[in-house]
């Protein structure tokens, strides 16, 4: 969702962007988002008020989503609250869950396009990016750089995050 937003940002708003860097994401409408809707619907449905440790939400969440690098990912966004108010997920759910079809479409940009530099990175195990999705990045982006991260699924920066890290170094460097 990121990487849409940030995309629409330079789109909308040049003048606001020097560089723009999209991880696994392009600016196409992705179709059915079931995948994503039931990891927010997963959780949503967790039960905060039982949680006592980071492990009992990993416990609670493994059937759902039984990918462990995904499950990690998703509870780096559950976060224990100060006082009385226990665990609490950063993020507004009911909103993301509520909006899935949305944030899975990509607006038509009636001609615009943005010539600063972006990079573009892909998972190589990931279906968000591949040669399908070139020529609308291209069209809206033309001056844009793919690199791909062999060994990541979508999550690149929680899969591979030296390999993210190291490619963003290199392509700030470029000035």
């Amino acid at each position: 969702m990121g990487g849409k937003v940030a995309m629409q940002l330079a789109l909308s708003h040049p003048q606001l962007i020097k560089g723009l860097v999209v991880i696994d994401m392009s600016p196409v409408d992705r179709g059915d988002p079931s995948e994503f809707q039931h990891y927010a619907d997963a959780m949503l449905a967790l039960d905060l008020s039982t949680i006592r440790s980071r492990s009992d939400a990993d416990a609670a969440l493994r059937e759902p989503v039984p990918n462990t690098v995904t499950r990690s990912f998703l509870l780096q966004n559950l976060h224990r609250g100060k006082g009385p108010e226990g665990w609490r997920w950063l993020p507004n759910l009911k909103l993301l869950a509520n909006s899935m079809e949305q944030m899975s479409g990509w607006p038509d940009q009636q001609g615009r396009q943005w010539d600063g530099p972006v990079l573009w990175l892909a998972g190589g195990r990931s279906r968000f990016i591949g040669d399908e999705h070139l020529p609308a990045m291209t069209a809206l982006f033309p001056n844009v750089r793919l690199e791909v991260v062999p060994d990541a699924g979508h999550w690149v920066h929680a899969e591979q995050p030296q390999a993210v890290a190291d490619a963003i170094a290199r392509f700030l460097s470029r000035g």
